[in-house]
C-alpha cells in the first residue's frame, strides 16, 4: 500500500517540476518568431514524453511483483485480524462435528452389542452343528448296522420261501393225489349208489305190482339215472362227432340239451320211506351222471355253466385237443382266460333269458400262451334236473366249411 502512494507521488513530482516547466517553456517558444527557440523547446517536450515513457514502461514491469507482494500482505492482515464472525461458523461446525462423533461412538457401542451377540449365537449355532453331526454319524451306523441285519433277514427270508415253495409243491402234489383218489372214491360211491337204486326198484316192484289192478298191464321201468343201457351207447354214438360248422353245432347244441333233459336224477330215493333220512347230496350225483355222459363224446368239446354259481362245472378230454390245456386246468383258468371277452360272454349268458342259443367268438390262451379264435355256442336247458344250467359247444371254424355253409344258407333262401 506504502509503495503505491509513493510511486503516485514520483509521477505528480515529475510533471510538476520537470514536465510543466517544459511545456511552458515550449509555450514561450511558440510565441516568439525564433525557430531555433521552437526547435528546442519540441526536443525537451519530446525528451520529457521519452522520460514518462520509460517511467511507464518501468512500473509496469515491476507490476505483477507488486501486486503479489499486495496479495501477501492483505493475506497476512486478514490472519492478523481478529475473525469474530468466522470463528461463530466454526464453533458451529464444531459443536456439529461433536454430535456427529457422539452419534458414531453410540453406533460403534450398538454395534459392539450387535456383534457380540452374533459371536456368541455363531458359536451356539456351531456347538449345535457339532452336535447334529455327532448325532447324524450315530444315526448312520445305526441305519447301515439296520441295514445288514434287513439284508440277513431278507436272505433268511427268501431261503424260507424256497423251502416253503418246495413244502407247497409236494403238497399240491399230495393234493392231487388226494383228489384222484377222491374221484375214484366218488365213482366208486356212484356205482354203488345205482346198485343200490337198483336194488331199491328190485325189491319194491312186487309191492307195486300187488297195489296196481290186474286189469291194467305193468308199465316198464325206464332204467335209473346213470345206469348205461344199450339205448344210451347208441345215442352216445350219435352225439359223438366232431364240429366244424355253425350248423353242425346247432345240431349238436340241441341233442345235448335234450339229453340233459332226458336224465330224471336220484327221485327214487325220495319216494321211498326208508330213505328219506340219507344225508344224499341228489345234485351233485346228477350232475356227476350228466358229466359221466358227457365224458364218453370225445369228438366236441363240451362245457357246462352254471348260471346261479357263476362258474364253468365241466369240460370234456378233447378241449386238450383244442387248447392243449387239460380239463381240471382250464375249469380253474376260465374266468382269467375270459379276461378279453369278458362282456362279450356275460352278453351272450344275458342273451338266453329270451333266446334259444347264443352265439359268441373268444380268443382263448393255448398252452403256449397264444390266443386262439374259438366259436362258443351256448344254449339253456329249459326243463327237468338240470333247468337253467348252461350247456356249450367250443369249436373252430374251418374256412371251407364255413364257405360250403354260406353256399347252402343262400341256396335255401332263394
Amino acid at each position: 500500500m506504502k509503495d503505491d502512494v509513493s510511486e503516485h507521488l514520483l509521477a505528480v513530482a515529475i510533471l510538476c517540476f520537470y514536465t510543466f516547466p517544459i511545456l511552458i517553456f515550449s509555450g514561450w517558444a511558440q510565441m516568439t518568431t525564433g525557430t531555433g527557440w521552437k526547435i528546442l523547446a519540441a526536443g525537451l517536450l519530446l525528451g520529457a514524453l521519452g522520460t514518462f515513457a520509460i517511467y511507464r514502461m518501468m512500473t509496469r514491469k515491476h507490476q505483477p511483483e507488486q501486486e503479489e507482494k499486495k496479495d501477501l500482505e492483505n493475506q497476512a492482515e486478514e490472519i492478523m485480524t481478529p475473525a469474530i464472525p468466522e470463528n461463530h461458523i466454526y464453533q458451529e461446525q464444531i459443536d456439529a462435528l461433536q454430535q456427529k462423533v457422539q452419534t458414531a461412538e453410540e453406533s460403534y457401542r450398538q454395534l459392539s452389542i450387535l456383534y457380540d451377540a452374533l459371536r456368541e449365537e455363531s458359536q451356539h449355532v456351531v456347538k449345535e452343528r457339532d452336535t447334529l453331526q455327532h448325532q447324524a454319524d450315530l444315526f448312520n451306523q445305526e441305519f447301515q448296522l439296520h441295514k445288514k441285519n434287513v439284508l440277513e433277514q431278507k436272505e433268511y427270508q427268501e431261503l424260507l420261501l424256497g423251502e416253503h415253495q418246495h413244502t407247497i409243491a409236494e403238497l399240491r402234489e399230495a393234493l392231487e393225489k388226494k383228489q384222484q383218489h377222491i374221484e375214484q372214491l366218488e365213482s366208486k360211491t356212484r356205482d354203488m349208489n345205482y346198485e343200490i337204486k337198483t336194488l331199491l326198484q328190485l325189491a319194491e316192484k312186487p309191492i307195486m305190482t300187488k297195489v296196481e289192478p290186474p286189469v291194467k298191464p305193468v308199465q316198464t321201468l325206464k332204467p335209473p339215472s346213470g345206469m348205461i343201457s344199450r339205448w344210451d351207447i347208441e345215442e352216445t354214438n350219435v352225439l359223438d362227432f366232431a364240429v366244424r360248422t355253425p350248423e353242425e353245432a346247432h345240431v349238436h347244441l340241441k341233442r345235448l340239451i335234450d339229453l340233459a333233459q332226458r336224465i330224471t336224477g336220484t327221485s327214487l330215493f325220495n319216494s321211498s320211506p326208508r330213505f328219506r333220512e340219507l344225508p344224499l347230496d341228489n345234485s351233485a350225483l346228477d350232475l356227476r351222471s350228466l358229466f359221466d355222459r358227457l365224458k364218453e363224446i370225445n369228438a366236441s368239446t363240451i362245457i357246462v355253466y352254471s348260471l346261479k354259481e357263476k362258474k364253468l362245472l365241466f369240460v370234456n378230454e378233447p378241449i386238450k385237443d383244442l387248447l392243449g390245456i387239460p380239463p381240471e386246468k382250464f375249469i380253474q383258468s376260465f374266468q382269467e382266460n375270459l379276461q378279453s371277452d369278458f362282456q362279450e360272454w356275460h352278453e351272450a349268458i344275458r342273451q338266453l333269458s329270451f333266446k334259444s342259443e347264443a352265439k359268441v367268438s373268444l380268443q382263448l390262451r393255448s398252452r403256449t400262451g397264444q390266443e386262439i379264435p374259438i366259436e362258443c355256442l351256448l344254449g339253456m336247458v329249459p326243463t327237468g334236473i338240470f333247468r337253467n344250467y348252461i350247456v356249450g359247444l367250443l369249436y373252430k371254424v374251418s374256412l371251407s366249411k364255413v364257405r360250403d355253409y354260406t353256399q347252402n344258407s343262400g341256396e335255401k333262401a332263394l
